[in-house]
């Protein structure tokens, strides 16, 4: 079953460009679209865009949902 979950998870992270996944990490890691936009060297735009697509892309309506759907398929992990 594990194995299934892993296949399920790799699936889920082919959707999204490589710095789709890094605005999704961040975003879990709580930083603001300013700091995304200073540490990614984009506009605030350009990160508002990626997280509208973000948001269409996994189909949920809001930052919350953005974070419980990466926490639940495993693109992003909670450390202790």
């Amino acid at each position: 079953m594990a194995k299934s979950g892993k296949i399920r998870e790799n699936n889920v992270i082919e959707m999204f460009t490589e710095r789709e996944l890094q605005v999704i990490r961040l975003i879990c890691a709580q930083a603001s679209n300013e700091e995304m936009a200073i540490k990614l060297k984009r506009g605030i735009r350009t990160i508002e865009g990626y997280r509208a697509n973000i948001l269409d892309k996994m189909k949920v309506r809001n930052t919350a949902g953005m974070v419980i759907y990466a926490v639940k398929t495993g693109i992003y992990k909670i450390r202790k």
